[in-house]
Order: C-alpha cells, then sequence, then structure tokens
C-alpha cells in the first residue's frame, strides 16, 4: 500500500476495510427482517436504559400497584428532558417481564426515537398492532382482512388488537415513551388523535413526554384523565447511585472525594446534567488531570453551558489537520440551522467532508442525536442551544453557514429537469428547507424567489399551505401582486417544458399546455389565493381557460376518453368558484350531455361516478346563483344516484354533498334541515379527516354556527363560530377571507344579542384583516363589514363616528354601483341625523341616489318629504312624482312607517281630515283594526295639532269597524261634550253604559248629559240608581245630589239647565 501521508493512508484503510466487510464478511450472512430488526433496536434502548435507573421506588411501586388493581388508571410521566422518563419505563418494565407473576401480562412498548421509523405515527401503530397480534397468537398472514391503510384504520385495528389480547385472558400493558418526538405530519393534527379515547377498559397504558410538551400533557391529563407523575430531581443518594451506574457501563469509577463532588454540585441534580458530566468524564484520557476536569464540567451553570464544554471537547478530538474546516461546526451548525433536519450525504456534500472523516465525528454524537428515516435532528434542544450560542452569535457566523446551506440546495434544485415529481424524496427537501433557509437568513427576495419555483409551491400546498401562506406574508406583498408573480412563473414553466420536449426528443411527449395542466399547478394557485385576493384567482381560472381549450381544440387524439371530461367539469368549477356563473353552467351543461350519453351506452360506475359530479357541480352553480329551485333539482339527483348505486362514491362524496343540501336548506330557511344535514356531514368529516382539522372542517363549522343562530342558538353558534377561526387559522393562516367572515359572524351574534359594542369590535377585526390582505374596497365583504360596523355605530348612539365611517362606504357603493346589495335602514338612520344636523343637501343626495336604485324603502320617501318641508318652511318642493311622498304611497299602500307620517305629521297639522280617514280605512283589512285606530289615536295626540272634530272623526271610522267598542265610543262622546253638543254625545254616553252597565262613572255620564239635553225623567233615573247600587261613592254622590237638586228647581221653574255646570261639578268628568 503506497501513501504519501498517515492521513491518506488512513483513508485507504477505512475504504479497504469496509469494502471487505460489506462484500466479503457480511456477504453471505442472513440477512434480518426488517420488523424484527426495529424491534432489536427497542429492546437494546430499553436495556441500556434500565441499567441506569435510579429514582423514587414509589413510582415503580404505582405502575407496579396499577396492574394489580380492579380499577385500573393510564399514567403520564412527564419531566424535563434527560430527567429519567425513559430510565423509569425501561426499569419497571424490565421488572414486570422477569417476573413469573405477571404471565398473564401482555406488555408492548414503544420507545420514540430509539429504532428506525419509530417516530412516524403509522409506522409506530403497525409495529404496536403486530406486536399485539404475536402477543395475542394471532396469525396476521392468514387473516383475510387487508393491512390498514388510513389512519383511522390503524387505530381501530389498534383497538381490535387489544380485546383480541383481552379474550384470551390477557391484561395489555401498552408503553409509549416520548410522545414529544413523534413527528406531526401538518399543523392542522389534533394532539395525540391516533391515540383511541375509549380504550377497551383494563387496558395499562402509560405515556411520557417532556415537561414543556404543554398540548400533549392537557390533552392526556386534562380531556383524557391521565394520573400524572412529574419526575423530580435527582436525590444526593440517587445522583451516586445513577453516577456508579453510569461509570461503571463504561468499566470506570471515581474516587469517593471525586464522586463527593460530583454528587455537591447543584446542577447534577439534574439527571441530563449528571449523565453529560458522566460520559465526558469516560471518554477523558488523562487520569492526572481528571480533578480539574471535573472541575470545569461541574462549575457549568446550565445544560447549556455543560454542552458547550462538550462542543469544545469534540472540537479537540475530531477537527483533524486533513480537513481545513472546523469540521464540529460546519457538521452540527448546519444541522441546527436546517428546517427539518439533514441527511449524512447532506452534511458530506455540503462541506466536501471525506467518509472516513465524517464517520468518527457522526459515531461520536449517537448519544446526542435522533436519526430518522436517514435524517439528523439534535436529541436535546438544549445542545441545539449550545452549538447557536457557541458558533451563531454572530451574524456573520450564521450568514455563512446559512449560504452554504442554501447554495447546496440551490445546487441541488439545479439538477432536476423542468418536469414534476422526477425526483419526489429531493423535490420534498429543497420545498422544506429553502423558503425556510432564505427567511433565516432574512432575505426576502430570496425567500420570494423559492416560494415562486412551482415545483415548490406544489409540495408546499399539499403538505403544509398554511406554512406557505404564513411565509408569503413575512414577503409583505400584497396578494394581488404574489398572483401576479406566480402568473409570470406560469410563462418561464411552459418555455421551459417546451425546450424540455425538444431537448429530451420523445416521440409523443405531452405538449407544454397538457403538461401544465398536468400539474395541477393552475388548479393549485387559483384555490389557495381565492381566499385572498378573488381578481387574482380569476386571472388563473381564465389562464386556465385558455390554455384547456386550446389543448383540446388542437390536441384532441392526446386526450382519452373521458381526460377532456374531466378537465372541462374542472374547468367549469373554476368558473364558479370565480363568480362567471353563466360560464360555468354552459360548460357544465355541455359535459352533462357528454356523460349522460356515455351512461346509457356503458353503465359503468365510472360513468355513474362522473354523471352525478357534473350534476353536482350544476348544483353548486346555481346554489351560488341563489337559484334555489334549480339547485334543488342537480342536487336531489346528486342524491337519487349515490342511493341507488353507492359503490363509486366515497365518503367525501357523499360528505360535499349533505354540505351544499345543508347550505341550501339555510338560504331557503329550512333550518331544522339545514342543521341535520350539516351534522350528518360532521361526522363525515370526523371519519374523513381522522385525527386532522383542515379548512373544509373550518368552514362547515361556519355553516353549524349558521345554523344555530338562525334556530337563534346564540351560544352553540358562538361556540361554532370561535372553534371555526381556530381551525381556519390552524389551517390557512389569520388574514384570510373565511377568517375575516366568520369574525363577521360573531358580530351578527352580538347584534342579535343586542350587544353592539361586541359587534363593533369583530367587525373591525374584519376590517382589519381585509386590509391586511388587500381586499379592494369595492370587494363585498369589505362592503358588509364597513355596514356593519356604521349600524353597531348608530346603536352606540356614536353618530358622528358612525357618519365618519358611513361616507367613504357610500361613495364606494355609489363609485361601484353596489347600492343594490347595502341595507336601506343605514342609509335611513344617516339621512335621518343628517336632517337633525340640518346638512339637508348631503341627506337628499343619499336619499335620491337611494331611489334610482330598485332597492326602494317607505322611509327614502319619508325622509325626503321632512326634508322638502324643512327646506322651503312647510311648502312641499316641486319633484317628479317618483320621488313624492304619494308615489311612495302607491307603493307601499300598507306601510306602517308611512301610515304615521302621513297621519301624525301631514294630515293631522294640515286638518285633512277626510284623507286621513281615507288613509286609514284601507288599511283596515291589513292591520289589526284595534290597534291600528289606537295608534292613530296616539299619533293625534302625539301631533299637538288638529282639531276635536278631527279626532272625532277618526273614531266614528273605528267604530264603522267596532260598534261594540267602548274606548272608540267614550272619545267620540267626550270630545261632542266638549264642543257643548250633547245631543250627539248622549247615544255614545247610553252606549257606553250598555257595554258597561256597572260602571257608576258611566251612569252619571248618562245623568249629566240628559239634563243638561232636559230629559229629566232619564236623567233622575240614572242619578237614583248611582245613589242606589253606589251610595258610598263620595265624588259621584255629590255630584249627582246637585244634578237632582238642579232638576228639581228647573221643574219649579227656578234653574236653566241649559248652563254648564259649575266649576265643582265638572269633579268627576272626564278630560
Amino acid at each position: 500500500m503506497n501513501y504519501k501521508t498517515p492521513a491518506e493512508g488512513a483513508e485507504l484503510m477505512f475504504n479497504d476495510i469496509w469494502k471487505y466487510l460489506t462484500e466479503v464478511l457480511l456477504k453471505d450472512a442472513r440477512v434480518e427482517s426488517k420488523s424484527s430488526r426495529i424491534n432489536s433496536e427497542h429492546d437494546a434502548f430499553l436495556s441500556s436504559r434500565s441499567l441506569l435507573y435510579v429514582g423514587n421506588e414509589n413510582f415503580i411501586q404505582k405502575l407496579t400497584a396499577n396492574i394489580n388493581s380492579e380499577n385500573p388508571v393510564c399514567y403520564a410521566i412527564t419531566g424535563p428532558a434527560g430527567s429519567g422518563k425513559s430510565s423509569l419505563l425501561s426499569h419497571w418494565l424490565k421488572q414486570i417481564k422477569s417476573d413469573d407473576t405477571y404471565s398473564d401480562l401482555c406488555v408492548v412498548y414503544h420507545f420514540v426515537g430509539a429504532a428506525e421509523e419509530s417516530t412516524d405515527i403509522k409506522n409506530m401503530l403497525s409495529r404496536l398492532i403486530q406486536e399485539l397480534n404475536n402477543q395475542a397468537g394471532h396469525n396476521i398472514e392468514k387473516d383475510q382482512k387487508k393491512v390498514p391503510d388510513q389512519m383511522v384504520e390503524h387505530v381501530n385495528e389498534f383497538v381490535v388488537c387489544l380485546e383480541r389480547v383481552m379474550s384470551i385472558g390477557k391484561i395489555p400493558v401498552l408503553v409509549i415513551d416520548g410522545v414529544e418526538k413523534i413527528k406531526k405530519s401538518t399543523k392542522v393534527e389534533k394532539p395525540l388523535y391516533w391515540l383511541p379515547k375509549n380504550l377497551p377498559a383494563g387496558v395499562r397504558m402509560v405515556i411520557s413526554t417532556k415537561s414543556s410538551d404543554h398540548e400533549n400533557i392537557k390533552e392526556l391529563v386534562e380531556e383524557r384523565k391521565f394520573q400524572q407523575i412529574e419526575i423530580l430531581p435527582l436525590t444526593e443518594s440517587e445522583q451516586k447511585e445513577l453516577s456508579e451506574k453510569s461509570l461503571m457501563q463504561s468499566g470506570k469509577q471515581l474516587s469517593p472525594p471525586q464522586m463527593e463532588r460530583i454528587v455537591a454540585a447543584e446542577e447534577t441534580k439534574n439527571p441530563l446534567y449528571l449523565k453529560t458530566t458522566l460520559k465526558e468524564l469516560v471518554v477523558f484520557g488523562y487520569f492526572r488531570l481528571l480533578d480539574k476536569k471535573i472541575d470545569s464540567l461541574i462549575s457549568c451553570p446550565s445544560v447549556i453551558d455543560l454542552f458547550d464544554k462538550v462542543l469544545e471537547r469534540l472540537e479537540d478530538d475530531y477537527n483533524v489537520k486533513e480537513y481545513a474546516g472546523n469540521l464540529v461546526e460546519q457538521a452540527l451548525c448546519s444541522i441546527c440551522l436546517s428546517n427539518q433536519g439533514l441527511s449524512e450525504t447532506d452534511i458530506k456534500a455540503i462541506y466536501n467532508i471525506p467518509a472516513h472523516i465524517w464517520s468518527s465525528l457522526y459515531f461520536a454524537l449517537r448519544t446526542y442525536i435522533i436519526e430518522q428515516n436517514g435524517i439528523i435532528r439534535f436529541a436535546f434542544t438544549e445542545l441545539e442551544e449550545a452549538v447557536s450560542k457557541r458558533y451563531l452569535r454572530t451574524s456573520k457566523n450564521r450568514k455563512r453557514c446559512l449560504l452554504d446551506l442554501i447554495q447546496y440546495f440551490e445546487s441541488e434544485k439545479e439538477k432536476l429537469p423542468p418536469i414534476f415529481d422526477h425526483d419526489k424524496v429531493l423535490e420534498s427537501k429543497l420545498a422544506h428547507e429553502l423558503p425556510w433557509l432564505y427567511l433565516k437568513l432574512n432575505d426576502i427576495e430570496g425567500l420570494q424567489k423559492s416560494l415562486l419555483d412551482l415545483k415548490i409551491f406544489n409540495v408546499l400546498y399539499n403538505d403544509c399551505m398554511s406554512d406557505m401562506i404564513e411565509l408569503w406574508d413575512k414577503t409583505e406583498n400584497k396578494w394581488s401582486v404574489i398572483g401576479e408573480m406566480y402568473m409570470k412563473q406560469i410563462d418561464i414553466l411552459l418555455v421551459d417544458f417546451h425546450r424540455w420536449i425538444e431537448d429530451s426528443m420523445i416521440e409523443d411527449a405531452e405538449t407544454p399546455g397538457i403538461m401544465l395542466i398536468n400539474t395541477l399547478v393552475l388548479d393549485n394557485l387559483a384555490r389557495m389565493i381565492k381566499n385572498r385576493s378573488e381578481d387574482a384567482a380569476l386571472k388563473f381560472t381564465e389562464r386556465y381557460a385558455k390554455i384547456t381549450i386550446h389543448s383540446i381544440e388542437t390536441y384532441p387524439h392526446r386526450f382519452k376518453k373521458h381526460d377532456k371530461d374531466i378537465i372541462l367539469n374542472s374547468l367549469a368549477n373554476q368558473y364558479a368558484d370565480a363568480g362567471k356563473f353563466k360560464e360555468a353552467v354552459e360548460l357544465h351543461l355541455k359535459v352533462l350531455e357528454v356523460r349522460k350519453k356515455k351512461y346509457e351506452d356503458d353503465p359503468t360506475e365510472e360513468n355513474i361516478d362522473n354523471l352525478e359530479i357534473s350534476y353536482h357541480g350544476l348544483g353548486t352553480a346555481h346554489l351560488k346563483m341563489h337559484k334555489y329551485e334549480q339547485a334543488d333539482e342537480y342536487l336531489k339527483k346528486c342524491k337519487d344516484i349515490m342511493e341507488k348505486n353507492p359503490g363509486p362514491f366515497t365518503k367525501h362524496d357523499r360528505a360535499v354533498l349533505l354540505m351544499n343540501l345543508g347550505v341550501m336548506c339555510l338560504e331557503t330557511n329550512r333550518y331544522e334541515d339545514a342543521l341535520d344535514y350539516n351534522l350528518q356531514c360532521l361526522k363525515l368529516y370526523e371519519e374523513i379527516y381522522f385525527g386532522h382539522l383542515p379548512e373544509a372542517v373550518g368552514q362547515h363549522l361556519t355553516n353549524l354556527g349558521l345554523c344555530y343562530r338562525k334556530l337563534n342558538n346564540l351560544d352553540e353558534a358562538e361556540k361554532m363560530y370561535k372553534k371555526s377561526i381556530e381551525v381556519k387559522v390552524n389551517a390557512i393562516g389569520y388574514y384570510t377571507l373565511d377568517v375575516a367572515m366568520t369574525f363577521m359572524n360573531l358580530g351578527v351574534v352580538e347584534t342579535v344579542r343586542e350587544n353592539p359594542s361586541g359587534s363593533y369590535e369583530y367587525c373591525k377585526t374584519a376590517l382589519e384583516i381585509y386590509e391586511n390582505i388587500g381586499l379592494p374596497e369595492s370587494g363585498m365583504e369589505y362592503m358588509m363589514c364597513r355596514e356593519n360596523m356604521v349600524l353597531a355605530l348608530k346603536s352606540l348612539d356614536r353618530m358622528e363616528e358612525a357618519l365618519t365611517t358611513y361616507r367613504p362606504f357610500f361613495k364606494i357603493a355609489v363609485d361601484h354601483e353596489l347600492l343594490y346589495v347595502t341595507f336601506p335602514r343605514t342609509h335611513n338612520f344617516i339621512a335621518e341625523y343628517l336632517i337633525q344636523k340640518e346638512l339637508y343637501d348631503e341627506a337628499e343626495d343619499i336619499l335620491l341616489k337611494m331611489m334610482d336604485t330598485e332597492k326602494l324603502d317607505a322611509k327614502y320617501f319619508i325622509n325626503l318629504h321632512k326634508i322638502d318641508v324643512a327646506k322651503s318652511k312647510n311648502q312641499a318642493t316641486e319633484r317628479e312624482h317618483r320621488y313624492t311622498i304619494e308615489y311612495g304611497l302607491e307603493l307601499f299602500p300598507h306601510d306602517y312607517y308611512i301610515l304615521e307620517y302621513l297621519i301624525r305629521d301631514v294630515y293631522i297639522p294640515q286638518n285633512e281630515v277626510d284623507k286621513c280617514v281615507a288613509l286609514l280605512e284601507s288599511n283596515t283589512s291589513h292591520f289589526n283594526v284595534l290597534g291600528l285606530y289606537d295608534t292613530a289615536n296616539q299619533w293625534f295626540n302625539d301631533s299637538g295639532k288638529g282639531t276635536i272634530g278631527m279626532l272625532i272623526q277618526i273614531n266614528l271610522s273605528a267604530l264603522k269597524y267596532m260598534p261594540e267598542n267602548a274606548p272608540f265610543h267614550k272619545n267620540v262622546a267626550v270630545h261632542y261634550q266638549v264642543l257643548k253638543d250633547n245631543e250627539k254625545a248622549l247615544p255614545h254616553f247610553i252606549k257606553i253604559l250598555e257595554l258597561e252597565p256597572n260602571d257608576p262613572q258611566n251612569m252619571f255620564w248618562v245623568a249629566k248629559c240628559s239634563c243638561l239635553l232636559g230629559d229629566y225623567d232619564l236623567s233622575k233615573k240614572h242619578g237614583e240608581m248611582i245613589k242606589e247600587k253606589f251610595p258610598d261613592d263620595q265624588v259621584l254622590i255629590p255630584q249627582v245630589n246637585l244634578i237632582l237638586d238642579a232638576i228639581n228647581q228647573a221643574q219649579s221653574g227656578l234653574v236653566d239647565t241649559d248652563e254648564n255646570p259649575k266649576e265643582e261639578d265638572k269633579k268627576g268628568e272626564p278630560e
């Protein structure tokens, strides 16, 4: 072997030994199955950790006692990283596994991060299922059931296996250690969704996690009622025991004084600190300097500072002369700054590290890292903080390392051809690293460039759209601008496709347009941006339409039989989403005719599925157009097809149909039906999105909130809306149209509760979101929000603020011809306020513009008439008939406000009795007649004008319809008497007495009135009747005596009874 330097010789030897190991020694070795290998890794981890356990034996006793308990509970073991949770569980498991007393147990354990694929949820459940089946003696290969695929199937099978174990008389004991390390696939996962909430009775389960894992601890302890065991700091004796055990594993020991110094250090009560210290002492090779080394380690004030000492030692040991750079710094900083971790290949490639040099450092790091699916991450956050503190404190170092990573991933990206899914693993890695690296560098231009890469966009759209939206928010671009930038990338991609086709010279290659359609990029862009910029989404739809139609018309031979229908159907749906309903319906109908013919010729499941899709598209398009009869027709056809042919339809198909049926019922005021459909849909969504809460669930919760609000269950509505916001924010981000609309829904709830302050605050929040995402002021949602704020301010009596908010809102509505979508009451109360302030011209302008729309309101005519009266000092201004109060009456002949205004403020003051009576009598069939005339009397009193004669005529009109009504007779009689027309008053007083015969006041009125008319017999008759029936009435009896005395004197020729009674005689007379 020839070599020039020792380093070159070492490299040659490493390569030769590795080749001999793999090609000779291991050539004929028995290949261990993957599952067996993984189980061995878990067993090895258990064995190593069990040897190191020291601590409170009460914990062990408590876990063991739970096995024997008739009422077992589940336990959550919590504590800081390195506190001994794994050692506790390993020690306990080893005890019960070796104890024959517990031969009836089925013990299954999983140490997250301890073995290959152990952080993946599906792989973990698959392993647990396999272990349970093995211990139950269940042969999986003979089982006819397919291997679980969907997560819900894994969870259900997990429960079945537990029950299977119990059915043979065994007690399942499940231990899952380190759930905080389980890899979350998306942000919309529920905590521990994969763990069945209702475990079979009798299952003993123990789960451990870090104290800082608040989300999972809350789920376990508060929601699932696990009993919590918190690992406490080590006692002095435990520190000593753990130290001795750790050193013994490596064949080392310390002198008693050295041990005492370590145990006496306060920080070594933390097991991670103590174990790290001992590991450093084990690898320390200078016996005479050991005391000094101990002092340097235990003087560290924290675990982070102790890890800094570890890094210093690693540099001394593994930064070799043959490698020019700081190997430890480069490798650990690259892991620290990466978004999801790096592979060995990545690290070696970034810095061109030779394999033999890297291997030494890699094996030295094994106890401090977690490696899953080839990706290396730190096992302890304290180590990550130590790396950052030591190497990345200066912006210069941080920038240098980030640029190294970015340069590497950008070079990897350049290797990819323009076609999509060429290397899915690499495309995924680029998507999940490059944007975050640019963000950490604070390179907004680079971040923007990476997000505009359409391969990266597609990966992030499918994996973590909410993260991508948050990244775009960091660029502070408006979504309309983002849409324009993506559109330019589409142009570039088409050119790249064209060049690739020419360079590859593939026969029958797809056209660039068809290749673009197949990527689904345009479809995904339209869906993502629709919630943020409807204009930008529409442009993507139009681009999709142009490319689609051109491709189909120009290259019809390149499409399979059903491809053309599918693409056109997708285009029709995009038209509907973009509000281009005419184009959507026309295209859907065109596709429907083709699919009907196909189904008639060949009634396969595929063709019946496509037929339902077309009917559904038409149903939803008409639903968005508010054409409910047609929507109902098409959606019912979908329902009939699904019920008669359930085969081809998924749960998602049924859920979407139920949701749309629910929306239709909501908008047609069938609220109970709407609630029923939505609850059915929610049940399906829980199965479809098992353990996850995507945007679709958030939208559905909004629909449920609407149902509850319409049913006046405001508390439940509020609960649904708030949960909807929580789900949407987590799934798609805070600054979105859907989130803003849900805040507005909460505002409506507060309005119904008569809490305008709450309504205003919710609307204000929604407005802030609309402004942040750059929603055009003319957007329907923006307009609604502004108007609701005006209404809330009015209810709060903050009229000046309401007016200030209203003015720009009204201008936008006028400029964009949107007055027809606004509420008449908004414009009316603003006009009334302006009239109060004598700002007549502004009020008039508002009213005239509203009266030129199709959405007329009776109050417009009232308020305009008020302006005319005020301007001309009670002389109405000459106007076109269509702006007059008379025309308002023609349009709204039975409107309460018009009746009130004309009678109280126009006819009564102007003494137009005939018009007043005619108006009242024309409305007797449309109102409660009694209430109508009672109100008219009140209006007369409120006006403070009019004559007694007019009031009498109003009440005489009332008596035409209610001849037996005593109050109206009383009004007529009393006011005739005021006019001294006793002859007309008397018949009404007699009628009143007939209707109310036992009222002495009525008898007195008849006695008095008949006396004044000279009918003494009638007067005396009723006077004597009062004295006989009510002898103790101290008010009426004296007055009756005066009347009787006057009659006697009159009959003697002494008194003229035609004169009015004396002033003191009026005591009992009504006013």
